[in-house]
């Protein structure tokens, strides 16, 4: 179970950056971590952990998909196009997995092998230019939005 909170939103901080660390399309802000807690799990072993047991290695998976204009800019690099009421330009939000790699958007990604009690997920945010104009990216509100759904496999 996921704790309780208004529509089990997680927001994430992104912090302001300055136009001038961006330097061309595909440079990148500091990651900002993030985690999401799954409560009350069952890591579903067998008592002796026979041969057979086909619990051995579930995870908990998770599936990114844009929400309220945000959308998948490359699912392959994690990169999530920023939201309708966003006003920024030439910017997208890359999330990463918790090994600094891009976490592909759109499709069940195995993220960690669930523990009994609490498994905690962690990931990261940045920034990225996508823009190539010689100007660089332009200022302003910069938002994306996901829905995410955990499957347990």
């Amino acid at each position: 179970s996921l704790p309780q909170a208004t529509g089990n939103i997680i927001e994430v901080p992104m912090r302001s950056w300055e136009k001038r660390v961006f330097n061309g399309k595909g440079t990148f802000t500091d990651t900002q971590p993030f985690g999401i807690t799954l409560n009350s799990c069952l890591a579903g072993t067998y008592a002796n952990n026979p041969s057979w047991n086909y619990f051995k290695g579930n995870n908990a998976n998770i599936r990114l998909d844009g929400a309220k204009g945000s959308t998948i800019i490359n699912a392959d690099g994690g990169i999530l196009g920023l939201n309708s009421s966003s006003t920024a330009k030439g910017v997208a939000v890359q999330v990463l997995k918790q090994d600094g790699t891009p976490l592909p958007l759109g499709v069940d990604v195995p993220v960690a092998q669930v523990q009994d009690g609490v498994t905690n997920l962690q990931f990261g945010a940045r920034y990225i230019q996508t823009s190539t104009a010689a100007t660089g990216p332009q200022p302003g509100a910069a938002n994306a939005t996901a829905n995410f759904t955990i499957t347990y496999k």
